[in-house]
């Protein structure tokens, strides 16, 4: 079954499991999840700036600090294309 994308979408524009990102000019797969269909993944009492990272035994939520993460630029976002 062929999808019918908008011809003119604006940034954000969501179709199926599709969201156009407009600086890339692709519609890009988006299929969220959420911490609960995440296996083995507490966050007890986050804090605003928190980051779920995996410490090599389990998933944790820490500041970049803790994580000893202070010096990445964490503002790159990565895509995997399946």
């Amino acid at each position: 079954m062929a999808l019918n994308f908008p011809v003119s979408p604006a940034e954000g524009d969501r179709y199926e499991n599709f969201i156009w990102d407009a600086t890339v000019g692709v519609w890009q797969f988006f299929a969220p999840l959420t911490l609960n269909e995440i296996e083995d993944v507490t966050t007890p009492a986050p804090n605003d700036g928190d980051l779920l990272y995996y410490n090599g035994t389990q998933w944790i939520n820490a500041s970049p600090e803790e994580a000893e993460l202070s010096d990445k630029n964490l503002s790159v976002l990565f895509w995997m294309y399946a």
